[in-house]
C-alpha cells in the first residue's frame, strides 16, 4: 500500500488502527491522564508555545505546581519541548508540542464522523498537506539539534540553542518568528531555516529578501555584532542557482540521520 492508503487505514477508518489511540496513549503512560491532556490540548491550539503562566490560564488553574509537574513529565517523554527566547527571561521559556502523532491526530482525526475510509486522499486538499509536512519537517530538524551541530562541524564549540520571536505591530507587518538560533562561542550566530519540498528547493529572490530582512530584523532588535549565517536545511537539497550563494550553510534531511 502506499504511505497515503496507509494514512487513510490507520487513522481515517473506524475501529480499525490508530483511529482512537490519542486517547489510550496518554491514559497508558500517566495515572492521572486529564491535566496532561488538557496541556497538550492547549499547547496544540498554539503553533509557537505558551508560556507556563498562559498554560495556566488555558487549563484553568491559579497555581502550578501539578501543571509544573506535567511539564517536566511531557519533556521526558519527548511530547513538548521547552526553549528560551533570545531577550526574554528564564520565566518566559515556552512550551511547545512537537509530538507529530498527537499533532496529526488533532489536526486531522480528532472528531472526523462520520469516518471515511478515503478521507486522507479524497478530502483533505493538497496544500493542507503540503503545510503539514513542512511543519513536520521543522519539528523534526528541531528534534536533531545535536546532529545538525555536528553537520555544521561544531560540536565543539559551545553552542546556546535559542527561538526569537518579535510580534507584528500591525495587521500589515506580520511580526517575524525565528524557530532555530544556534548562537556560538566563536562569534558566529547560525540563523536555520527549515524547508520542505519534494524536489530540490530553489531559494528565489522573494524568499532570499524575506531570509534577510528575519536577519536584519534580530539583529537590530537585539543589538547583535556577532556574524549571522544563514543556514538552509532541506529534505531533498538545495538547488544552486543566482540566489543560493547568499546561504553560508546548507544541510539536508540525510545529516539529521548520519551516523
Amino acid at each position: 500500500m502506499s504511505a497515503e492508503q496507509n494514512i487513510n487505514r490507520l487513522f481515517f477508518t473506524k475501529d480499525e488502527g490508530l483511529c482512537d489511540e490519542l486517547e489510550e496513549l496518554y491514559s497508558s503512560l500517566f495515572k492521572n491522564p486529564g491535566l496532561y491532556k488538557n496541556i497538550v490540548l492547549a499547547l496544540g491550539k498554539r503553533r509557537y508555545g505558551l508560556t507556563r503562566d498562559e498554560i495556566l490560564a488555558e487549563v484553568g488553574k491559579q497555581s502550578g505546581g501539578d501543571v509544573t509537574k506535567c511539564l517536566e513529565e511531557l519533556e521526558e517523554c519527548g511530547f513538548i519541548r521547552k526553549y528560551h527566547v533570545v531577550g526574554a527571561k528564564r520565566r518566559g521559556s515556552l512550551y511547545q508540542l512537537i509530538d507529530n502523532f498527537s499533532l496529526f491526530h488533532m489536526q486531522f482525526a480528532a472528531e472526523k464522523s462520520p469516518f471515511s475510509d478515503n478521507y486522507w486522499t479524497a478530502y483533505v486538499p493538497e496544500g493542507t498537506k503540503n503545510v503539514w509536512r513542512g511543519l513536520a519537517f521543522e519539528r523534526l530538524c528541531l528534534e536533531h539539534v545535536r546532529q545538525i551541530k555536528e553537520a555544521l562541524g561544531i560540536s565543539g564549540v559551545a553552542v546556546e540553542v535559542y527561538a526569537w520571536r518579535q510580534q507584528g505591530a500591525a495587521p500589515d507587518h506580520p511580526g517575524v518568528q525565528i524557530d532555530l538560533l544556534l548562537d556560538r562561542k566563536d562569534g558566529i550566530i547560525n540563523l536555520c531555516e527549515m524547508k520542505y519540498t519534494s524536489g530540490e528547493y530553489a531559494l528565489d529572490n522573494a524568499e532570499l529578501e524575506r531570509m534577510i530582512n528575519r536577519r536584519e530584523t534580530f539583529r537590530t532588535a537585539c543589538g547583535i555584532r556577532k556574524s549571522i549565517h544563514l543556514t538552509l536545511i532541506t529534505s531533498n537539497g538545495l538547488h544552486h542557482n543566482q540566489y543560493s550563494g547568499n546561504v553560508q550553510s546548507e544541510l539536508t534531511l540525510e545529516d539529521l540521520f548520519r551516523e
